[in-house]
């Protein structure tokens, strides 16, 4: 399964910090690939296909507030040796 979420206040104030999980069960046990965006980003959607994690997103252009990013962006991600790294 693959969510995007986000954590609020992470050092206090206005900062978030946005995560890309994917989460699988081995054995009984919920495990998670994650990768933490380095800057504030809100994820638009997500498609997953032939082994590829594409996401929309937006991160922040010069003149915009913390909290409301609005330019736009795609990355792509991948599963490889045993994280979530980010190719495009």
């Amino acid at each position: 399964m693959v969510a995007t979420y986000t954590l609020e206040s992470c050092t206090g104030g206005n900062d978030y910090r946005r995560f890309i999980g994917v989460f699988y069960e081995d054995r009984g046990q919920i495990g998670e690939f994650r990768y933490v965006s380095a800057q504030p980003t809100g994820v638009v959607g997500a498609t997953v296909f032939n082994g590829q994690i594409n996401v929309q997103m937006k991160h922040l252009g010069p003149n915009d507030a913390r909290c409301c990013p609005s330019v736009s962006r795609n990355a792509t991600y991948k599963l490889a040796d045993g994280r979530l790294i980010q190719t495009r």
